[in-house]
């Protein structure tokens, strides 16, 4: 289906469809009983680094490696908008929250965004790390959200009013990704540095170091 390499591929939270993000410039919607292409999205412009599945599957976030972040109505293909992040920075990541309401960038440069998914209207734009943001996520309720960046550190928010409500400092390296569980009492990261580490997010506290690998996590 695709005319180039594939980067991503998730499946949407009820399992029937599958999304996937390639080179080509295109994002594809398959079901995975028949394995019949739903829709296309994407005139092919610039490669899609990754595309996301709100957790109704209703809408489509795709990122391109130049770093726009689009919006698609997953029934029919359509544009929603486009989230207006920065004209000179990229968007490195993005996650949906739970409820698909809101949407959680993060950019090159370090700064991270939270987006009204309804009306794309950017409810806060704060800068923390001083480096990349590497992946982006949400607690289970949406009421905070983390970034995990190559400056060694992930960052705890309130999701509302975009205060940093901690720093997760104890990487070596750059954190890769960070991830709360669904009880929202723990938060996991991972790093270059061939840990994970596993943190009270309320606290900051580092609870437990998850060693053994030789190389990055």
């Amino acid at each position: 289906g695709h005319a180039g390499m594939v980067w991503s591929a998730v499946l949407s939270d009820e399992g029937n469809l599958a999304l996937t993000a390639s080179s080509d410039g295109t994002a594809k919607l398959w079901s995975v009983i028949t394995g019949q292409c739903a829709q296309t999205l994407g005139a092919g412009e610039a490669p899609l680094r990754c595309a996301l599945f709100s957790a109704d599957a209703s809408t489509v976030l795709t990122l391109s490696i130049v770093g726009d972040a689009f919006l698609w109505n997953a029934s029919t293909g359509k544009t929603l908008r486009r989230l207006a992040c920065s004209s000179e920075t990229p968007v490195s990541c993005a996650a949906f929250s739970s409820d698909g309401k809101k949407v959680l960038t993060g950019l090159t440069d370090g700064r991270s965004a939270m987006w009204d998914a309804v009306n794309g209207v950017c409810v806060w734009r704060k800068c923390g790390h001083f480096l990349a943001v590497e992946s982006a996520s949400f607690s289970a309720d949406g009421s905070f959200a983390l970034t995990a960046s190559r400056d060694g550190t992930a960052r705890v928010w309130n999701a509302m009013t975009g205060d940093c409500i901690r720093t997760l400092e104890g990487h070596n390296e750059p954190v890769t990704s960070a991830v709360a569980s669904s009880c929202q009492t723990v938060v996991l990261t991972a790093s270059y540095d061939g840990t994970a580490k596993i943190w009270n997010p309320m606290t900051g506290e580092c609870v437990q170091t998850l060693g053994g690998h030789d190389n990055r996590v």
